[in-house]
């Protein structure tokens, strides 16, 4: 294959996807054309084709984006296709236009996004099903925080463990303080 293309959903905004486009050559690449093309669960044109352009002979990796406009009512289970042609061969890669969270939002069960109108419920998770789950994805267990915020209870435990920590070393009050400031302080 002369050519990879990889596709990556950027951002969803109301009336619009930004979507990076990345054509990687394997040696020397004559690249026609580029075209995006929002696609429905059926696999049928949803909206206009994008046009890239990018043709020519291609030497090194080339990376944009490019922004599709959303139909006003979009049906849920759309993909972003991308085509590339190389001479004779056509080269297509897609990636999901729907709001979807990653794994670990999944499993902590954050309310981030709103399952499709006709998606199953899921079911809640037991705390023994959370443990065996945590024996593999340790990350689970760390604690959720939202946007930043802490509620009280957490700075609380948080105070309380620094104080323990500084017990541990042997810090006095004035370190203690230092160390406190040192860790508020935003990165």
């Amino acid at each position: 294959m002369p050519l990879s293309l990889e596709l990556r959903l950027v951002e969803r905004r109301s009336d619009s996807l930004v979507v990076a486009v990345s054509l990687i050559p394997s040696g020397s690449s004559r690249v026609e054309g580029v075209a995006l093309e929002l696609h429905g669960p059926r696999e049928q044109g949803v909206g206009a084709r994008v046009l890239l352009p990018i043709a020519g002979a291609l030497l090194a990796p080339i990376h944009t984006q490019a922004e599709l406009s959303l139909p006003d009512d979009p049906p849920p289970g759309l993909t972003v296709v991308a085509t590339a042609w190389c001479g004779d061969e056509e080269v297509a890669a897609s990636c999901p236009a729907d709001p979807c969270i990653g794994l670990d939002t999944h499993l902590r069960g954050c309310p981030c996004a709103l399952p499709p109108r006709d998606a199953a419920m899921l079911d809640v998770l037991t705390d023994a099903e959370r443990d065996r789950l945590a024996e593999h994805f340790p990350w689970l267990s760390l604690p959720v925080v939202i946007d930043g915020d802490q509620e009280s209870g957490e700075a609380e435990d948080a105070d309380d463990e620094l104080a323990d920590l500084c017990d541990q070393l042997g810090l006095d009050d004035e370190s203690a303080d230092w160390l406190k400031e040192l860790l508020a302080e935003d990165l």
